[in-house]
Parts: structure tokens; C-alpha cells; sequence
């Protein structure tokens, strides 16, 4: 039976530009979300926005909605006598009720063609969070420092950004997919990836068009 429950959602966001010297600048932005409630079937839950965070213009040391909760999923395994090994293990992000961004950057000419070429030193925070689920680990905030070009173009600025991300992916359970019939079996396993080997394996870059924000 579908039951509809109350939902409260609230969400907020905060910009600001602030002139450092006539060629440089210094941007903030802030966003935040909430929400509460949603839609219930039987003894599962769903409802209401789902908030997600990581991307070029968000948190920059994550991939696009990377941040936050995840599930993990395979449809490849191997039994050998009482002992199961699954491959090919893949991420699904699953967003979360709550969600905390914040984004600061400093902008300056580039040294090499400053009126083509601009620089930018920023740092990223963020977490999403699913409030109410005890299966989800997730807690604190990711920082992500990075620097990045602005290329002037016809049509806009271009941006090639590179964060640092220091920290492990989020554990998460593991489902396996019945490739014939698509369904979803949960395996009991949880996934703990541990945070990729040597520096330059942690260093996510993005590509966009305009200002991250």
C-alpha cells in the first residue's frame, strides 16, 4: 500500500564576489539542503527530492553526484567450494535527504597570456547524508584542494580544474544483478574501498564551460 507522509523540504544557497585588485577576485558560495518525509510502500521507504553533491561545479575532488552514501553492485562472480568472490564491482551513488556545499577561489591572471588565461586556487567542502538510514557509515566533511586554467573564449570562459581527494570511497553494501531477469539481490557484503594508491591516482580533474558558480 502507498501512503503518502508529510514532506518538508528547505534549501538555500549563498554567492559572493569580492574584487582583490583590479585583475583578480576572490568567490564563496554556499548551498545547503534538507528534507523530510516522502512517500512509504510497505516496509520501504523513498520520497521527496534527493540531494547529491561532487562535480565541477560542486565539490571538484569527486566526480559528478559522487559524494556521499553508495551502493555497490556486480552481475560477475566466482564460487570455488563455500567461498564466493565477486568482480567487477561497480559504484551507484544514492544521494541523500541532506546536503552541505561550500566552495571558495581565488582568481588571478596567468602569468603566460593573463588577458586568454586566468588561474584559480580553490578549495571545496561538502558531505551528503542520509538522516534515519542505519545502514549508511557516512559522517563528517570532505575538503578538496585543488587549482585550476579559465580560458577565455567566444563563447565563455573554459575551465580545467584538478582537486586533490585524499579520502577513500564510501563503504557501501553489495547487490548483485541477475543479468537475465535485471533484478537486484542483496549479497550481506559490505564494500570497504580504501583510497586509491599514489598521488596522482587522487587527483580528479573536471572540464566545464563558464565560472564553477
Amino acid at each position: 500500500m502507498l501512503r503518502k507522509l508529510s514532506l518538508v523540504a528547505v534549501a538555500a544557497a549563498s554567492l559572493g564576489v569580492a574584487a582583490l585588485a583590479p585583475t583578480s577576485a576572490s568567490a564563496w558560495y554556499g548551498h545547503g539542503g534538507w528534507h523530510h518525509g516522502g512517500w512509504h510502500h510497505g516496509g520501504w521507504g523513498w520520497g521527496g527530492p534527493r540531494f547529491y553533491a561532487g562535480g565541477p561545479n560542486s565539490v571538484r575532488g569527486y566526480t559528478r553526484n559522487g559524494l556521499g552514501p553508495r551502493v555497490y553492485w556486480t552481475d560477475s562472480l566466482e564460487v570455488s567450494g563455500t567461498d564466493t568472490t565477486y568482480k567487477n564491482i561497480r559504484a551507484s551513488p544514492t544521494g541523500g535527504n541532506t546536503v552541505f556545499t561550500a566552495n571558495v577561489e581565488l582568481r588571478v591572471p596567468s602569468p603566460i597570456f593573463p588577458d586568454r588565461v586566468r588561474l584559480g586556487l580553490f578549495v571545496d567542502v561538502g558531505q551528503v547524508w542520509e538522516r534515519g538510514d542505519t545502514g549508511t557509515t557516512v559522517s563528517g566533511l570532505r575538503v578538496t584542494p585543488g587549482l585550476g586554467l579559465r580560458f577565455v573564449t567566444p563563447l565563455g570562459p573554459v575551465r580545467l580544474d584538478a582537486a586533490y581527494n585524499g579520502y577513500p570511497q564510501e563503504p557501501g553494501p553489495l547487490y548483485f544483478l541477475n543479468s537475465t531477469d535485471r533484478s537486484l539481490t542483496a549479497t550481506g557484503k559490505t564494500v570497504h574501498p580504501g583510497a586509491p594508491p599514489g598521488f596522482w591516482r587522487r587527483v580528479i580533474v573536471q572540464f566545464a564551460v563558464g565560472q564553477a558558480f
